[in-house]
């Protein structure tokens, strides 16, 4: 197992870093692939297809593949979403667009389970529709438009792309928080955070969290062209700290409902892409505020 972890390891992130320093349109395949696998996992995970699955045992059945219609109205809305984070042109323009797709996808969710919906629980049903392509493709699309934020020149004169270091900021603060959290919770956690929903968690381990999260984006704003002061740097890795493990209990509680372990096999010793992506989505929403704030401020 920490054989396959490290190999998928080696093999991954040196694919994703340089699709984030190149950007589009690396970026935007692995963000569209990602949507797209995501969502089909979450309905796998709670199939809407069409017929109640319930039973004395689990709430859904975990194996259940989801139907075509809704698997793949899914996975539009999703990577519908992922291309107006690349090609909107201001956080105005991303809103609009964004908020169209959401009404349309709506529309087509409540056709579909007014022609084909015959369970005993139609609300979780339309909520699982929704959700799950609102979440997984609007949290991507958040990426894509952080790496979109436009060049400016920095202290030097040079010109510093601000969209590559917000993101890079994102992902490194959440991979930090990740890293302190699960270390000093398997040292001298010895108080469970959410014990019903992920055993492993403690609140020792939430509070080294948070610290690492603040050092690593005080670090990074020291570190790249992000007109950032140290404290601003420090609040949102605090943010970060908070949000990215509340991703990671939403997806492990989905996956109690569910009676699953991991939400795909895609990644050998990873597990599935919602896995891999359960503290970043959130965590994609919260930079994309700050840094479209910013960069409208400068």
């Amino acid at each position: 197992m920490l054989l396959h972890r490290v190999l998928t390891a080696l093999v991954g992130v040196p694919i994703i870093l340089a699709a984030i320093w190149f950007g589009p349109p690396w970026l935007t395949l692995l963000a569209v692939a990602a949507a797209a696998i995501g969502v089909w996992e979450a309905y796998r995970l709670n199939p809407p297809n069409g017929t109640d699955t319930v039973n004395a045992q689990q709430e859904v059945v975990a194996d259940a593949a989801p139907t075509a219609l809704p698997a793949l109205l899914g996975a539009v809305w999703a990577v519908a979403l992922v291309l107006a984070g690349e090609l909107a042109a201001s956080p105005d323009d991303f809103a609009i667009t964004a908020a169209a797709i959401c009404a349309a996808g709506c529309i087509a969710a409540a056709l579909w389970m007014i022609a084909a919906w015959r369970g005993r629980r139609p609300v979780v049903a339309a909520a699982y529709l929704v959700i799950a392509p609102v979440y997984v493709g609007g949290g991507l699309a958040c990426a894509l438009a952080i790496r979109r934020i436009g060049p400016m020149p920095d202290v030097d004169g040079a010109i510093a792309n601000l969209g590559l270091w917000w993101l890079l900021l994102a992902i490194l603060t959440v991979y930090a928080a990740d890293t302190s959290a699960y270390t000093v919770g398997r040292l001298i956690g010895r108080r469970p955070m959410a014990p019903n929903v992920s055993p492993g968690k403690t609140w020792e381990g939430a509070a080294a969290g948070l610290v690492g999260a603040a050092v690593a984006a005080a670090a990074l704003a020291m570190l790249t062209p992000l007109t950032l002061q140290l404290w601003q740097a420090a609040a949102i890795g605090v943010i970060l700290g908070i949000v990215s493990p509340a991703g990671d209990l939403l997806e492990s509680k989905v996956k109690r409902w569910a009676g699953a372990k991991d939400s795909g096999n895609l990644f050998p010793g990873h597990g599935g892409m919602l896995d891999r992506l359960d503290s970043l989505l959130p965590s994609f929403i919260v930079v994309y505020i700050v840094a479209a704030y910013s960069a409208a401020a400068n």
